[in-house]
């Protein structure tokens, strides 16, 4: 249609020589290829498993292509390794925007790219990134001290626990430094305990506490917080697992093979975290 249009107007405004020329052009674009291609980035940070790709869609126009060689999906580790500054810099600026660890490795990588503005903006990230969290832990404190004078027992409860999940983000996201991360880890399991305090049946705080302490290979107040536990949920094959790894830090493997026999091999391959002890089941030690 576009054609017997122009054919119309140029054959109108230029007579025989209007209408040969349109069809010339017609006649000529029936054997070239337009091969524009568009780029375009989307990041879809709704999905936990999609928001670690950056989607870059090449659209050939007037050609078939099925959807898989439509789309690429490149990896922001491939992004970051890539030649493309203007890429790099729109991706710190997404990076910068939520913190995790694999966030933070990243822009830890950028501090050391070849190009000048890279390595700036990634390093104001990060640091952008750790003002965030220490001035949140600062507000929240500031935030209990107030509430606790107005004996609002509920909301100092939140808070703490607030506070406390703000000391493992920091302490996750890979920005703590080696000599410091005591201080926080002692800092957060603090708030835990206040929250067991102002509220003994906060089961989160029991479950943070555990784990924590089997991480720092504390046995015995992961046996105390253990023991509390088992007096407020029945959870008898949640508590056997914990048992089993407080045995096997203590190198107890006669006590850890006992109390995962009593524990059906199904049930461990259906829970994400039992699944991790199934080595423990099969090994002959």
């Amino acid at each position: 249609m576009k054609w017997v249009i122009c054919g119309v107007v140029f054959t109108g405004i230029l007579g025989p020589f209007g209408f040969f020329g349109t069809m010339l052009s017609w006649i000529l674009s029936r054997f070239t290829e337009d091969n524009r291609e568009q780029g375009l980035v989307h990041v879809d940070l709704d999905m936990p498993e999609v928001s670690l790709d950056v989607q870059i869609s090449k659209i050939k126009h007037h050609e078939k292509r099925t959807l898989e060689q439509q789309m690429d999906i490149v990896s922001y580790s491939r992004v970051m390794a890539s030649d493309d500054t203007q890429l790099k810099i729109n991706l710190i600026s997404i990076l910068s925007a939520h913190v995790n660890k694999h966030n933070v490795d990243l822009l830890k990588e950028a501090v050391f790219d070849k190009n000048e503005s890279v390595r700036i903006l990634a390093s104001t990230a990060l640091q952008k990134l750790e003002d965030d969290l220490i001035q949140s832990i600062i507000d929240q404190k500031r935030l209990i001290d107030d509430r606790a004078s107005e004996d609002d027992i509920e909301a100092v409860e939140a808070i703490y626990f607030s506070l406390a999940d703000t000391y493992d983000l920091y302490l996750s996201s890979g920005l703590v430094e080696i000599d410091s991360r005591d201080f926080f880890i002692l800092r957060m399991l603090d708030c835990y305990i206040k929250v067991i305090e102002v509220n003994p049946q906060n089961k989160r705080s029991y479950e943070q506490l555990i784990d924590t302490y089997i991480i720092q290979r504390d046995t015995e107040k992961a046996g105390k917080y253990l023991e509390q536990y088992k007096k407020y949920w029945d959870e008898p094959i949640t508590c056997k697992f914990w048992q089993a790894k407080i045995y096997f830090i203590k190198r107890d493997f006669e006590a850890l093979k006992v109390i995962l026999s009593d524990i059906p091999k199904e049930t461990i391959r259906e829970d994400k975290q039992l699944r991790s002890s199934l080595s423990w089941w099969c090994s002959d030690e």
